[in-house]
């Protein structure tokens, strides 16, 4: 473990945080912009779609690396993995339970909205700033559930010496690949 490796999972839960600022600022942001009939408007919510995005990916990345490298310092790590698990089964139980779920829900929804932002961002349709706006504050609140009671980041003091592991009705293939495809 290299030493700034021990902050990864802070610097998960603050991409999380900004994330949720974002999706917080931009529908306020949009609104200003929309009574003022600023033209940029557009641009600045599809800007708002991608940052959150972005953000989200960095969390889940981090989430994904601390599975990866049995960090069980982290409490979900520690609930859901084991260090004996193949690299496969450590990347299914990151949304083996509940707060991974949640974070992986946010992302596919997140990566959708950005998507829409992306497909629309050439349109002059008064709604598609409304209709993003409406995404991030359903993206915000999930965020605020997350932060608040489903921190997949929450670390525990001392880190435990080995995890739980993964449910053995989870190590199966087709629960291995239902959430994904379910949230799809």
């Amino acid at each position: 473990m290299h030493n700034l490796d021990i902050f990864l999972p802070e610097a998960g839960f603050l991409a999380l945080l900004l994330s949720l600022g974002v999706n917080v600022l931009t529908p306020l942001a949009t609104w200003c912009g929309m009574g003022l009939h600023w033209r940029g408007v557009m641009r600045l919510t599809t800007c708002g779609a991608w940052t959150a995005f972005t953000l989200l990916l960095l969390a889940f990345a981090i989430l994904v690396s601390c599975f990866l490298t049995s960090d069980f310092s982290v409490v979900y790590v520690a609930q859901h993995s084991h260090s004996q698990l193949s690299w496969g089964l450590k990347l299914a139980a990151v949304w083996g339970g509940h707060e991974g779920s949640l974070l992986l829900w946010a992302l596919l929804l997140s990566g959708w909205t950005a998507l829409f932002a992306w497909r629309s961002r050439h349109e002059s349709d008064a709604l598609f700033p409304l209709t993003l706006s409406i995404l991030s504050l359903i993206m915000a609140s999930l965020l605020l559930f997350i932060v608040l009671w489903s921190d997949p980041f929450l670390r525990i003091f001392p880190p435990a010496m080995e995890g739980r592991d993964l449910n053995p009705m989870l190590q199966h293939l087709g629960l291995i690949l239902h959430p994904p495809l379910l949230y799809l």
